[in-house]
Parts: C-alpha cells; sequence; structure tokens
C-alpha cells in the first residue's frame, strides 16, 4: 500500500525538509499552504524529484471547508491518505500582551488550536479502520515558543 502524507505548513522550514524526508522515504505528499506559493512549489519539485507523487493545496487551517478541500485533492492526486503532519502554526503580531487586540488572540487560537483539531479530525474520518480507512498516523508538530515566551514577542 503506497503511504501518502499531508504535511500542513509544508511550503517553508520545518514542514517542507519533513515533506522531502518523507518522500524520501516512499510518501507521496500533499502539500498544505496559506500563503507562499512560490516556495510551495518549490518544495514539490524538490519532493517530486525524490520520485514520488506531489499535490500542493492552499489551504486556511482554521477553515473546514478548505481543510476538506485538501484532503479530498490528496485521495484524488494521490490515494488514502495514511499519514498527517500537523505542522502548520503562526506566532502572531509581535508586541506587547496589553497591546494585542482579540482579533490577534482569536486568529492565532483559530490557527494553531482548531485549525491542528480540524487537520486531525479529518486524518481520523479517513484513516480510522472504523471510518473504512486503514489506519495511519497523526504527528502534531509545536514549538518552544508555546512554553517559554519572550517579553514583547510571542506572548499570546
Amino acid at each position: 500500500m503506497d503511504q501518502v502524507t499531508v504535511v500542513t505548513g509544508g511550503s517553508r522550514g520545518i514542514g517542507a525538509a519533513v515533506a522531502v524526508r518523507l518522500a524520501r522515504a516512499g510518501h507521496h505528499i500533499a502539500i498544505g499552504f496559506e500563503r507562499a506559493t512560490d516556495a510551495a512549489d518549490a518544495t514539490a519539485a524538490t519532493v517530486r524529484a525524490q520520485g514520488v507523487r506531489c499535490v500542493t493545496v492552499r489551504a486556511d487551517t482554521s477553515d473546514a471547508e478548505q481543510v476538506d478541500a485538501l484532503f479530498e485533492a490528496a485521495r484524488a492526486e494521490l490515494g488514502a491518505v495514511t499519514g498527517l503532519v500537523n505542522n502548520a502554526g503562526i506566532t502572531g503580531l509581535l508586541g506587547r500582551f496589553t497591546e494585542t487586540s482579540p482579533e490577534a488572540m482569536r486568529r492565532v487560537i483559530d490557527v494553531n488550536v482548531t485549525g491542528a483539531l480540524l487537520y486531525a479530525r479529518r486524518a481520523a474520518r479517513e484513516m480510522s479502520t472504523r471510518h473504512g480507512g486503514a489506519g495511519g498516523a497523526i504527528v502534531n508538530v509545536s514549538s518552544s515558543s508555546a512554553t517559554t515566551g519572550s517579553p514583547g514577542e510571542y506572548v499570546h
């Protein structure tokens, strides 16, 4: 059975490195990204150079319909999804917590928490034997900034 892995935030940084590493191990890759089209295309080219298939899909992690669209594209182009690397995340605006708007706080929660949950839920629906899948794995990536913080920086 082919391994098909969705990598969120897969256009740059850790997500891109994970996508390429999994491609070297033979996984077909669906790269989820929000803005960096050129970076997603470059990562996809590197993934394909490993001899596997790859699809890129623009998706806002906090939007359930866009999450579903990414999984549907992965299934249509690559086959049944067998893995998820939940890597997408944002830091939000830098600055003092006392000056951080509720909208900025909500966006960080929507992307980093709700988005991760939406992707995990969809992956479970795709992969769970209870739902007709063949099983699989979900890996959630975080940052030490979530626990250490820094004055005037990633406070919220």
